[in-house]
Parts: C-alpha cells; sequence; structure tokens
C-alpha cells in the first residue's frame, strides 16, 4: 500500500522562499545594470561550487579538493566551445560543459579508486588536491 507523502510546514515555508529568491534572481535584468546581473551571476555559480563542496563532504563524507577542477574543466570547456565552435546557445553549451566535468570526475576517480583496497580520506583529499593543481598549471 502507498503513503501519501505530507510535506510539513516547515518544506512548505522552504519551499515558498525558494520559488521566491528564484523570481527574485529572474527578475535581476528588469530592475538592475549590467554590472549588478553579472556580479550576482557570479555569486550564484560560486553558490553552486560551493553547495557541490557541500554535498561531497557533508552528505557523502568525502573530503574532495577537486571540486574546483571539475568545475573549471566544464566552465574551461564551456567557454572554448562558445568561443571557437562560434556556439553561444547555453542548451548545447551547458550539456557539452557538464559532460567534460564529469568525465574529468570519472578520470581522476578512477586513478584514485585503482587497486584491491579502498584509499584513506587523506589519499582521496590529497589526489583531487593534485589534480587540481596539476590542471590549473595545465590551463595557464
Amino acid at each position: 500500500m502507498l503513503r501519501r507523502l505530507h510535506f510539513s510546514k516547515h518544506v512548505s515555508a522552504i519551499l515558498l522562499i525558494e520559488a521566491v529568491v528564484l523570481v527574485l534572481f529572474l527578475s535581476l535584468p528588469l530592475f538592475f545594470g549590467e554590472f549588478w546581473v553579472v556580479f550576482f551571476t557570479r555569486i550564484l555559480i560560486l553558490s553552486l561550487l560551493a553547495i557541490s563542496f557541500d554535498l561531497v563532504w557533508g552528505y557523502a563524507g568525502v573530503l574532495s579538493f577537486g571540486q574546483a577542477l571539475f568545475f573549471g574543466v566544464g566552465a574551461y570547456v564551456g567557454a572554448v566551445v562558445a568561443r571557437d565552435l562560434n556556439i553561444l546557445s547555453i542548451f548545447a553549451v551547458l550539456p557539452l560543459a557538464t559532460i567534460a566535468g564529469f568525465l574529468m570526475a570519472v578520470l581522476i576517480a578512477w586513478v584514485l579508486l585503482v587497486g584491491r583496497n579502498l584509499p584513506s580520506l587523506i589519499f582521496c583529499a590529497l589526489g583531487t588536491l593534485t589534480g587540481s593543481y596539476a590542471a590549473e598549471r595545465l590551463a595557464l
């Protein structure tokens, strides 16, 4: 027998706040100039990076310094595709950037997790930190 899911008042309030914030951010270009729109866009982008770090470390318990690596690879691929291939549609660039970040994450995970035993937390942290440092050096 299926049970019905009931939202508590707390969850309903959170959803309402999220909807209001979403509407505020979507209406920013109507009320502010280009500088503020770019500024708030950068805040949202860095907020997504912080949320990904919270998900990996806070919920999964894996200390990873590679979040910036995967995020950066996706951003780099998105910028190169938009510039060199002249594809300016976010619906085309965003999936390609996401796939590039995912493939980099799979590559780093494969390198770190190959072996008979599971690696320690410190090994994963240092491995992802090393990958981030190497990617930073290669990008410059």
